[in-house]
């Protein structure tokens, strides 16, 4: 069996997930007990609560499985294939987001109703997209940069625990769901840029001393500004504060400025690879950019684990960093408790910024480097697979499933399924 078919316009259905299909390790137990002890003898064992039409159901099911017994007994002694509930050929799985495929096919389907071949020499053209700006506007060097948030407290999903126990308990210190958001920026010859860290607060319910606060100091109130001054000098970062400790267009807009607005030679461009969150598109962070010589390029919706940087390579590793540096601090405090009756207090907002700083500063240059590799790397073009996927669009389009006129790949066929039966050479 071939892999579900994909439609332009989503293709398969949602799963309701009405039924429950067993694994082959299940229908081979079935199998033989009902060879030994009679099928009525399972459907008791195994389905003891099925009545009426269930129970028919079921009896019909057994007699299926034991008509496909060499399958199912492959499958069911196999410790890969055992829990399996469905087989399928190698190769055939599904590996892209519905998203993905639905973009992907619209492609397709663009090209061919004009009658053009798809072939990977416009894959690669479409690869060659940043390369043909960073060759327009004669640069060199391309930014990414993305927001993630940073907890404070970084509780593990699993724990060692006495066999047997019904409840496990977990201690916090009540900070798990609190965060920061942290905006990182880096480039193409492994540069990292000052780090900007956003935290929710409350403002001001005075107008004037709000406006004062956001212009002068961040957003923070008197007081509490010397502290997060001597954080930001001590740890080579920018804190801000808002009431939601989300990013916004007021923040990219100081962000741009912060980074771009002072550099020594601004009449060269700068090209900027940011995803789709919204705070990055306004016409006052586009307008902002252009004003700035800042070219903006967007990163697909939906792709971003496979086309912007951040995600491809420093993402992971920094919140790897940022797991260590909890539990160390957890084990500090825990040790220190031990000889003293004080309670564990939660991370405080200073040991948090020092573990994002230090996680950021950890990151070596190749890291950041390496998430370019795969959107600028040009691999060859290979005119062997080149002629290859235009006799595939041959084949489809003599098999009439895709239609010349319109240039849509037809619903009623599997492409996979039709190949895997023999029926499709290319």
């Amino acid at each position: 069996m071939g892999r579900a078919r994909a439609s332009e316009d989503g293709g398969r259905r949602a799963r309701q997930y009405k039924r429950s299909t067993p694994t082959y390790e299940f229908r081979l137990h079935v199998i033989h007990h009902s060879n030994s002890h009679g099928v009525s003898s399972a459907l008791a064992k195994f389905y003891p609560e099925a009545k009426g039409s269930s129970l028919e159901t079921k009896r019909k099911s057994f007699y299926l499985w034991r008509k496909r017994r060499d399958t199912i007994e492959k499958a069911g002694k196999s410790s890969s294939s055992s829990v399996l509930r469905k087989l399928r050929p190698a190769g055939s799985a599904t590996v892209l987001s519905s998203q993905t495929e639905s973009q992907l096919l619209r492609w397709v389907n663009s090209y061919r109703a004009d009658g053009a071949p798809v072939s990977t020499l416009m894959l690669q053209l479409k690869a060659q997209e940043m390369r043909a700006v960073m060759h327009r506007l004669g640069v060199d060097v391309v930014y990414n940069a993305d927001q993630t948030p940073v907890v404070f407290e970084y509780v593990p999903r699993t724990t060692l625990n006495k066999r047997g126990a019904r409840t496990v308990w977990v201690c916090t210190r009540g900070k798990d769901k609190e965060r920061m958001t942290c905006m990182l920026l880096g480039s193409s010859f492994g540069e990292k840029r000052t780090p900007f860290l956003i935290l929710k607060g409350r403002p001001s319910k005075v107008a004037a001393t709000q406006a004062d606060n956001v212009d002068l100091r961040h957003g923070f109130g008197k007081h509490l500004w010397k502290q997060i001054e001597s954080l930001q000098d001590r740890h080579g970062v920018q804190i801000y504060v808002n009431n939601t400790g989300w990013w916004n267009t007021s923040l990219t807009l100081i962000w741009l400025e912060y980074h771009f607005g002072g550099r020594q030679h601004p009449e060269q461009p700068v090209l900027l690879l940011l995803d789709d969150f919204s705070a990055h598109w306004t016409p006052e962070v586009r307008n902002r950019a252009h004003d700035l010589n800042i070219h903006l390029l967007d990163v697909p919706a939906g792709h971003t684990g496979v086309c912007q940087p951040a995600d491809i390579a420093w993402n992971r590793p920094l919140m790897q960093r940022l797991r260590q540096r909890w539990v160390s601090w957890m084990m500090t405090k825990m040790a220190g408790r031990e000889s003293s009756s004080s309670e564990v207090k939660a991370p405080s907002r200073n040991d948090v910024v020092d573990w994002v700083a230090s996680a950021w500063e950890g990151l070596s240059a190749s890291t950041i480097s390496n998430g370019f590799n795969g959107i600028l790397a040009l691999p060859p073009v290979d005119p062997m697979f080149e002629a290859s996927s235009n006799a595939l669009a041959e084949e489809l389009e003599r098999l009439q499933l895709l239609d010349p006129d319109v240039g849509e790949v037809a619903d009623e066929e599997d492409v996979v399924d039709m190949m895997s039966r023999g029926e499709v050479s290319v």
